[in-house]
């Protein structure tokens, strides 16, 4: 939402368990303000006794809004493949609720959204589970919220959306079909959010809200999960096991559902959009969830989840599964704070971590014989400066669409400090690093020794900037980690600009007189290849 303000200045902070901000307003205009912050609720208050054998696998629920609906909840069985259920407060059985003509498979979720235009209530059938991953098509269906009368309801106009997932990533196993269990859609973000199941780090796909469809839709790869999203069971870390999710009402508070554990992700800006705030935020984990175990004090498999029509609480409910009785337990809100704390957060960016790809990393070798060679896909970057030419060896680095990582608030970042992270793997006899400022061409896939004259030289003046960004002195024989601490006002420049001409890179240059160094690249050597990439780390605040 947005108002217009008298020139004032405000701080506001979140903690450590998410992403920071201080956002600072001066002078007037219409700007995002603060809707919520972390939602901090209580241990259970209320439970009721789940025990209607017609409504076996509750696999997904939701709180209907629609004035007059408050107090029912849509749930889906994935055991039936042809009706919904409406059931109150206490779980007892309202009425049942079905598509004409419309029989699904496995639908494991169902959530909701109000337009935020036309104020028209929409009830989502997720029909996306997959055990067995065998099918390439998945199918949501959209209907408009109906209005509860205790009577059976049969829904006539609905949307079908049928959608497949991107070729990239491959799911567990192998391929481009997965099970998926865990959605909610934010009609502020314009999208319908899908996350992964069973992989160690649950995928995040997204799908854009859209008053009507055409044909097969393919999602959005949005990135990993926040790694903190984890099963945990007898100190084992195992598949991530998104089995649930739910957006408050008021679009700024997601809550995500595994066997074990309840994740809170909350933002301060709408600004921020959901795939970032899961991708790179922590989220904190609800200590109030009563956790898997024997009913009637926690769930024998939890995989529903949803806030209250309100927001004043939210609401979880195991699966019956032909056994005994299950408690439909509740958590009241206690209040919506903007916890103190740390006013930094940190985020690292790998090569192929996360999503991101914009590391790219070569090196130029005088040797005679070398002089037209790119090195950008060798699995290290060999940086010399020795007494002749022949033997002399630069290393370049470009952190690309460092700015898209932030999205909107890229303008607004204030970098308190920044690293790069590598690893050493022959010699380690230091370096500098120089932010290049060459308006000439430096295409680090294509450049070699000869294109940049080896003397670094554009014009007849230096590409780079003579004051280093940079340094390690280096430690003779030394093979390992290292990470070395970089100039913050030249990432954060990289990470607010708009375009090309700011952010071109750096060299670097060796600083002993007669041997060098073997850095890991982005084509890193070894099994643990992936951890050794060189990574950038940026500690920031919001302005």
């Amino acid at each position: 939402m947005s108002r217009t303000l008298p020139d004032f200045t405000k701080t506001l902070k979140e903690t450590d368990k998410g992403i920071f901000y201080r956002q600072r307003y001066t002078g007037t205009g219409a700007i995002s303000v603060l809707t919520r912050g972390l939602a901090n609720f209580n241990s259970v208050s209320a439970v009721a006794t789940h025990d209607d054998g017609s409504i076996d696998e509750i696999s997904g629920i939701y709180a209907m809004t629609k004035s007059g609906n408050e107090n029912n909840f849509v749930v889906v069985d994935d055991s039936v493949n042809d009706k919904m259920f409406i059931i109150d407060r206490d779980s007892d059985k309202v009425c049942e609720l079905a598509l004409n003509g419309v029989t699904w498979s496995d639908a494991e979720e169902v959530s909701g959204y109000k337009d935020l235009t036309t104020g028209v209530s929409y009830i989502l059938l997720m029909e996306f589970g997959d055990n067995s991953a065998n099918r390439t098509t998945k199918t949501i269906y959209r209907f408009e919220e109906p209005t509860v009368t205790g009577s059976n309801l049969t829904v006539n106009t609905f949307d079908t959306i049928d959608f497949v997932y991107p070729a990239s990533p491959t799911w567990s196993g192998g391929g481009i079909l997965g099970d998926a269990e865990a959605s909610f859609a934010c009609p502020a973000d314009g999208k319908i959010y899908i996350m992964s199941k069973r992989e160690t780090r649950n995928f995040i796909f997204s799908l854009p809200i859209q008053a009507s469809y055409t044909g097969t839709q393919t999602l959005t790869y949005e990135g990993l999960m926040h790694a903190d999203v984890a099963e945990e069971t007898g100190g084992v870390i195992s598949p991530a096991n998104a089995v649930a999710a739910c957006i408050s009402n008021g679009l700024d508070n997601v809550l995500v559902k595994t066997y074990n554990k309840v994740y809170q992700f909350f933002r301060t800006n709408r600004a921020d959009t959901w795939n970032y705030i899961m991708t790179l935020s922590a989220p904190t984990e609800e200590t109030n969830y009563v956790g898997r175990g024997s009913a009637p004090s926690q769930e024998p498999q939890g995989e529903a989840i949803c806030f209250e029509h309100n927001d004043a609480g939210y609401f979880t409910i195991s699966e019956f599964n032909g056994g005994s009785s299950v408690p439909f337990n509740y958590y009241p809100l206690t209040e919506f704070t903007i916890p103190e704390g740390s006013s930094d957060f940190t985020i690292s960016f790998t090569q192929g971590v996360n999503g991101y790809t914009g590391h790219v990393d070569t090196y130029i070798d005088g040797a005679t014989a070398l002089r037209n060679t790119n090195y950008e896909t060798a699995g290290t970057m060999i940086i010399d400066k020795q007494a002749t030419t022949a033997l002399e060896r630069y290393s370049f680095e470009t952190w690309n669409d460092l700015g898209t990582q932030f999205g909107a608030s890229s303008s607004n970042v204030v970098v308190s400090e920044a690293t790069i992270s590598y690893y050493v793997f022959k010699e380690g006899q230091g370096q500098t690093w120089h932010e290049i400022t060459t308006a000439g061409e430096l295409d680090l896939t294509t450049m070699t020794y000869n294109t940049v004259d080896g003397t670094l030289l554009d014009s007849g003046n230096e590409c780079y900037n003579l004051t280093e960004m940079g340094k390690w002195n280096g430690q003779d024989l030394y093979v390992g980690p290292i990470t070395i601490a970089l100039s913050a006002n030249v990432i954060q420049s990289w990470i607010r600009e708009t375009n090309s001409t700011t952010n071109r890179g750096w060299v670097g240059i060796g600083l002993h007189p007669s041997d060098g160094q073997q850095l890991s690249a982005s084509n890193a050597l070894g099994d643990d290849s992936l951890t050794r990439r060189p990574t950038l780390n940026v500690t920031y605040t919001l302005e």
